[in-house]
Formats: C-alpha cells, sequence, structure tokens
C-alpha cells in the first residue's frame, strides 16, 4: 500500500480527477438518505376511528360534512373511550359500539343510553375512516389496530436487509471489483425501488422494501470503497464525513417532495427519477486501480493511472509507471506471508482483558447510538406539532453536530467527549416526554417543589399543548444533534482503541452491533405506540446514561499513535487519561501517528 501511495503522489493524489470522481460518489449518496427516512411519511399512521355506515348514511342524509362539529358528537354517542398512549381518555381508535347511541329529531340527537358500561363493544368489522388527506401504508391497507404490528416489521426487515448488503457489498466488491458492485448494486436498488412504489399488497411492499436495504447498503459501501482508493489516505476521513453530509442532504431534500406529493407510492415511484441520473456513472466511473493491480490486471490499471495523471496536470513516464504498478503488486503479494505472523479472529477481541473491555464497552455504545438515532429519525412525525418542520430540523442539525464532533475531537480528546455528548443526548431525550403533557404544572411541582416558582412563571406552567410540544420537540431535536455526533465520534475512537490487525475486524463487529440497534428501533417505537408515550424515551435515556458511564471506561487515544501490535494496544490504558491533551507517558516514536 505504501509503494501504491507513491505512484499515487507522482499522478497527483487529490487531483481534478479525483475532485470529479469523489463528487460524483458523495452525490450518490444523496438518495440513500431518501430512501432510509422515507418511511417517516410512507409508514405514518394518522388519527383514524372505526367506520360507521349508519352515521355516514345519516349524514349523507342531513348534508352534514364529517368534520363537523354536529358529526363529532354523533362519534362520541358511537365510540367508547379509552386510554391513548398519552394517559389521557379519547375516542378509540380500534372499537366502537354495537349501536350508534343516538336517534335523530331532524335538529339534534337524543342520546339512546344513560349508562355505556352496559352496550356491547365491537371491533372495526367495517374499515376505518383516516384523518387529513394523505395515503399512507396504514390508509391504503388498513394497517391498524390488530395488523398494526406489520408497520414496524417493514422498517425492521429493512435493516435487517442492511446487515445483509453490508456483508454481500464487501464479497462482491473484493471478488468482482468496485465498479461492477457499485453499478449493480444501484440498478438493484431502483429495481426494487420501482417495484415498492408499485407493490399491491403489504407483504409484497416488506419483500421490495428489504430488497432495497440490501442494495442500498451495497451501493453506499461500493461507492465509499472506490473513493477511498483512488485518494490519499489522508482524505479518506473526510470523504467518509462528505459521504454523510450527501446521505443527511437527501434527508432534507426528503420533506419538501413529501410535502408536495400525499401519495405514498407516488413519494417512492418518484426516487426512481434519481435513478436516470447514475447511467452517465457506466462512462464516468472507472475501477479502482488499486484492486486491479491486486487482481493482475497491471494493463488496466495503467490505463486509468495515465488518464489520472493527465486530468491532474502530472507527468509520468510509461516504463516508470509499470514499474511502480509491478511493485505494488508484488508488495501486495508479499503482504499476507507479513501478515501470517499475527492473525486475529473475532474470539480474540474476548481473550484479552483489556481489550475485551473495550470490545464489549464499544459494542453496547455502537448498539445504543444507532438504535436512539433512528428511533428519533423515524419517529418525528409522532413528536406533535408540524411533521414536515420536525423532519427537515433532525436532517438539517446532522451538518452542524459533525462540525462540532470534529472540533470537540480536535480540542479536547475522545473519551470525555463521547462521554458527555451520549450524557446531554439521554438528558434532554428522557425529560422530552414530559415537556408534552399538555399542562407543565405538575412537573415544575416535582422537579422545583417551590410554589414561588410556580406563581411566577404561571403563564408557562399553564401553557396550552403547542408550546409544550415545542418544548419537548426542541428536546428531542438536541437530543438527535448529539447522538448524530456521537455517530461521527466512534468511528474514529473505535479504529484507534485496536491493533493494527485487528482494527477492521473491530468495527466490522461494532458495526453489527449498530444494525442490531436499527434492527431493534422500529419496535422501540411501536412500543410507546402501543402502550405510554413516555416508555420508548425513559429506554433510550436509562440506555443513554449507561452507555456514558461505560466510555469513562476507555482509555483516551488523543495524540497517541495508533496501536500496531496487541501490546500496543494493551498499553493504551498505561497511559494517563485526559480530555484536554495534558501530560501522557512517552510512547514509541516508530508507531503511526493518529488520524486526528
Amino acid at each position: 500500500m505504501d509503494q501504491f501511495a507513491e505512484t499515487l503522489e507522482k499522478i497527483g493524489s487529490f487531483g481534478k480527477y479525483q475532485l470529479f470522481i469523489c463528487g460524483l460518489l458523495v452525490f450518490s449518496t444523496v438518495p440513500n438518505g431518501f430512501l432510509v427516512m422515507a418511511p417517516v411519511f410512507t409508514q405514518n399512521t394518522p388519527q383514524h376511528y372505526c367506520r360507521i355506515p349508519q352515521l355516514e348514511e345519516l349524514a349523507t342524509q342531513q348534508n352534514i360534512s364529517r368534520d363537523s362539529t354536529e358529526y363529532q358528537t354523533w362519534l362520541d354517542f358511537s365510540l367508547p373511550l379509552e386510554k391513548n398512549k398519552e394517559g389521557v381518555f379519547a375516542k378509540s381508535q380500534c372499537k366502537r359500539y354495537s349501536d350508534i347511541g343516538f336517534t335523530w329529531n331532524g335538529t339534534s340527537a337524543i342520546p339512546m343510553h344513560t349508562n355505556n358500561s352496559n352496550r356491547v363493544i365491537l371491533d372495526c368489522n367495517h374499515g376505518w375512516v383516516y384523518e387529513g388527506d394523505r395515503t399512507t401504508l396504514a390508509t391504503e391497507w388498513d394497517i391498524v389496530c390488530a395488523d398494526a404490528w406489520l408497520l414496524p416489521l417493514t422498517t425492521t426487515l429493512y435493516m435487517v436487509g442492511f446487515l445483509i448488503g453490508s456483508f454481500v457489498s464487501g464479497i462482491f466488491s473484493d471478488r468482482y471489483g468496485r465498479r461492477p458492485t457499485f453499478l449493480l448494486g444501484t440498478a438493484a436498488m431502483y429495481a426494487c425501488i420501482g417495484l415498492n412504489g408499485f407493490s399491491v399488497n403489504i407483504y409484497m411492499y416488506i419483500a421490495t422494501f428489504f430488497g432495497c436495504g440490501v442494495t442500498s447498503l451495497i451501493n453506499y459501501m461500493a461507492a465509499f470503497v472506490l473513493a477511498s482508493e483512488i485518494i490519499h489516505v489522508s482524505k479518506r476521513s473526510l470523504i467518509g464525513s462528505l459521504e454523510i453530509t450527501g446521505f443527511s442532504v437527501g434527508y432534507m431534500v426528503l420533506v419538501p417532495a413529501a410535502y408536495l406529493i400525499t401519495d405514498w407510492q407516488w413519494l417512492v415511484r418518484i426516487q426512481v427519477v434519481f435513478g436516470v441520473l447514475f447511467i452517465p456513472y457506466y462512462w464516468w466511473l472507472p475501477e479502482s486501480p488499486l484492486w486491479l493491480m491486486c487482481s493482475g490486471k497491471v494493463e488496466e490499471a495503467m490505463v486509468i493511472m495515465r488518464k489520472i495523471a493527465r486530468i491532474n496536470g502530472k507527468t509520468i513516464k510509461n516504463d516508470d509507471l509499470k514499474m511502480s504498478l509491478l511493485l505494488v503488486k508484488t508488495d501486495e503479494k508479499e503482504k499476507p506471508q507479513e501478515k501470517a505472523v499475527q492473525k486475529f479472529t473475532y474470539l480474540d477481541m474476548l481473550k484479552h482483558s483489556s481489550i475485551r473491555k473495550r470490545s464489549l464497552v464499544m459494542f453496547y455504545i455502537w448498539f445504543m447510538v444507532s438504535m436512539v438515532y433512528y428511533c428519533i429519525s423515524l419517529n418525528t412525525s409522532n413528536l406533535g406539532g408540524n411533521m414536515f418542520i420536525n423532519c427537515f430540523v433532525a436532517a438539517a442539525v446532522e451538518i452542524p453536530s459533525f462540525v462540532l464532533s470534529w472540533l470537540s475531537l480536535e480540542l479536547l480528546g475522545r473519551r470525555c467527549v463521547l462521554s458527555s455528548f451520549l450524557c446531554i443526548s439521554a438528558i434532554t431525550l428522557g425529560i422530552s416526554p414530559f415537556l408534552k403533557a399538555g399542562k407543565n404544572k405538575a412537573i415544575a411541582s416535582i422537579i422545583f417543589k417551590a410554589p414561588t416558582f410556580a406563581k411566577r412563571y404561571k403563564f408557562f406552567l399553564t401553557s396550552p399543548l403547542p408550546v409544550s410540544e415545542t418544548l419537548m420537540i426542541a428536546g428531542a431535536m438536541t437530543s438527535k444533534f448529539f447522538i448524530s455526533a456521537c455517530f461521527n465520534i466512534i468511528y474514529l475512537f473505535c479504529a484507534e482503541l485496536f491493533p493494527t490487525l485487528m482494527r477492521n475486524m473491530s468495527i466490522g463487529a461494532s458495526s453489527t452491533a449498530a444494525r442490531v440497534g436499527s434492527i431493534a428501533s422500529p419496535y422501540l417505537i411501536f412500543l410507546g405506540q402501543q402502550t405510554n408515550f413516555y416508555s420508548p424515551y425513559l429506554i433510550m435515556a436509562s440506555l443513554g446514561l449507561s452507555a456514558a458511564g461505560l466510555c469513562l471506561l476507555l482509555p483516551e487515544t488523543k495524540s497517541i499513535p495508533l496501536p500496531e501490535t496487541m501490546e500496543d494496544a494493551e498499553e493504551l490504558e498505561r497511559y494517563t487519561i485526559c480530555c484536554s491533551g495534558g501530560s501522557r507517558k512517552n510512547i514509541p516514536t516508530t508507531r503511526q501517528s493518529s488520524a486526528v
């Protein structure tokens, strides 16, 4: 690899050619953000109630609208009360009385019952009526009440597709090349999206959405690998950050598209238009020259390298280039023999006490961060207020969070920054649901236990629900801001905690733990919808606080060279723990410097 880096320097390691190709590959991640977060709108469940044919016939005869006060009064007679997820009694969304409960004298409704406890309660055997004019999976196929579990299942299987796609991408990319893996993965992704948009039932939707999950990650990972192999190693973290930013941009683009397109099927189908933009990629994208050389295709690698040199304004003799590439090929063939001196398996991550501690802590943190990230992102439509604004803000806060995480890592280190961000995210998330209680007086009395506070801030404490919703949304978005920053930090921190020959393995295992967290997130949201509003937030806050505490068990790695051997990695435990670059013990100068 060192020989390849030297060759790349001769032809330009980050010139015009790399900027163009990396720009194409970063742009390719924008649709991924759109696709992953589309369920916020396509799978949203609007307020609903049982369809009652007698009421609809009466409303037609009397020329009364469903939105009228009179019709709502009729529903009060016809629907039983039950506690909703916020613990407030409201009209049932899944049950109805066997009779409408009143008679109509031409001008008003006359109650038929003085006591509803003896009335017979039925399921919604005539379907449901949904509020609003948007169509979603729930309204299309009546996926509510007893069938509501199918909605989180669709997202969960999409995340399972992510997990499978991460393995498939690596296998295909190494065997058949980066370029064909990216192109076929992209084509397959848009084929799955197209089929998904024409689903005729929920089972076809689930199957095609699962396919979207598998293929979208193949596309995403192949793009990163291809970009990282044509640029200097020092720019790889930049490309990784730009790909995440591209994902966030797609997330933001989703909002105006969903606002303008009220039919869920067209919101899915419109994504296929993005696919047209990738047709020129067939001619524009090169194969990774490093992969070609390692595969013995030196002549093809030379063609690409000469093209890079020409566009970057560099000159290199053909003989010099061929010799350099042959040296790279020889270097790559000798590496397996060098690595045979010390090989690691996943079991080695649990054998040594210090490595075992780091592995288990990092697995837990990755699991928690991923679960909280997707829970907040996919639950923006249930926060209250305007779901379009909620979703856009949830996407927009990610970009400044990346800037904050980078600055914090530079100035303060890894361990304390990650722990602090996890703690802030957990606290703001934990208090958020209590701010939506309609009246804040009870909360204030519990927190402050001060009558003078209640008297002084009477207006705030008795404010209507919209003000409380705003506070809750602000808390949730603050949590999203810091958990997004944590996502950016854990990649770097994890890489710095393990020896060279275990580094990719540790990131891969941690990423798998993150996938498990994302798989669990839809059902945590579902728990809040079916039981009570507070449960998911309290669970996530508890996990976040415990992760913040466990993070303090890890060593600080700021300004410490990357550990190359197991002994180097274990030696990290001996370094002085600090957060602001204080004194440290002397460390060998022969080891590679940290990336940040």
